[in-house]
């Protein structure tokens, strides 16, 4: 393990600063980013040169009839020239979306999943990337960010599990960085999600995306808590009458919701969170969604703050996670 901080982790740590500034900023000055950062201005004036360099950052003059002299400028995202994909795999359909530095969405597209086996899957997933990155095959599109449903191990960037015959230890961001020439990273889909909705605020929270699986990921103390094979709790053994069945069986067997809100009950119990937000095919219809808070308020009582959510936004989850990891590698 690393014991120490080398000049280029600094460097890097760096440059991560600056632009993540300019980007929550939107506009900014160097003499700015100096003061926030604490860089001094020539390792400021020399991060934000290969920021533009690179057609990360461009420079606008800023308007200022008060002053005289040298007209200021103020720096920017370059909103125009890079974009990145994110993509929702997920056997009840995959979604994909472009996002520019910005976290702007600037295009989406879905499809429906052919689930027969692995080939049949893979051509579905496939046939909306092809389509997505001919349309931006003029642009720069710097990285791919998968939200994969399943067990996934995102240190390797390998889907390992999912109820699609054949699916088992796919290496998938290596097929993707293959197949279109852009770097690819993969993450649970719920933490995806999860991390978009808490994306300007990391407040404590749990989220459940429940689809043809249940999925679940928790925010503490502003962090994911992850970890390959983590938070499937669909997975989980229930006792029902005299059965021990899973809770993705009860759900299919229309038996689940208390069970479901029992399973939620206790995982917020265990992490010691009280921001629940549900996502799915499941969270539209509304009668399920109040047997579900009613059952959970029943076991832990009414303090638990309870959302709805859109899971679309685990595409755009996915694509911020690749942003950040794929920035990591400026020098």
């Amino acid at each position: 393990m690393k014991k120490f901080i080398s000049q280029s982790d600094m460097r890097i740590a760096n440059i991560l600063e600056v632009l993540s500034l300019i980007r929550k900023e939107k506009s900014i000055t160097r003499k700015d980013i100096q003061n926030r950062t604490g860089l001094s201005w020539g390792g400021v004036s020399q991060i934000v040169s290969r920021l533009m360099e690179l057609s990360y950052v461009i420079e606008k003059k800023v308007q200022d009839n008060a002053s005289s002299g040298r007209t200021p400028s103020s720096l920017e995202i370059n909103a125009y020239d890079n974009y990145i994909i994110g993509i929702d795999i997920n056997m009840s359909g995959l979604y994909a979306v472009v996002v520019n530095l910005r976290n702007e969405i600037v295009y989406d597209k879905q499809l429906t999943a052919d689930v027969n086996d692995k080939d049949a899957f893979l051509g579905s997933v496939y046939t909306l990337l092809d389509f997505v990155t001919k349309k931006y095959e003029k642009h720069n599109v710097i990285a791919i960010g998968v939200a994969m449903q399943g067990t996934v191990n995102s240190n390797d960037g390998v889907s390992v599990s999912l109820e699609v015959d054949g699916w088992e230890n796919v290496p998938l961001c290596d097929i993707l960085t293959a197949r279109y020439n852009i770097p690819a990273y993969i993450a649970h889909d719920p933490d995806c999600i999860l991390s978009a909705a808490t994306r300007e605020n990391k407040a404590d929270a749990m989220l459940v995306r429940i689809d043809s699986g249940i999925g679940m990921a928790v925010i503490k103390d502003e962090n994911l808590i992850v970890g390959t094979g983590m938070h499937e709790i669909g997975k989980s053994l229930i006792c029902f009458g005299e059965e021990v069945k899973s809770l993705v069986q009860l759900m299919q067997d229309g038996e689940g919701t208390d069970a479901l809100g029992l399973a939620v009950a206790n995982s917020l119990i265990m992490y010691n969170v009280n921001k629940l937000f549900v996502c799915g095919s499941a969270s539209k219809d509304e009668v399920f969604v109040e047997k579900l808070e009613s059952a959970i308020k029943r076991y832990i009582g009414d303090e638990i703050s309870f959302h709805i959510y859109d899971a679309k936004r685990a595409a755009f989850g996915a694509a911020i996670f690749a942003i950040e990891d794929y920035l990591r590698y400026i020098k």
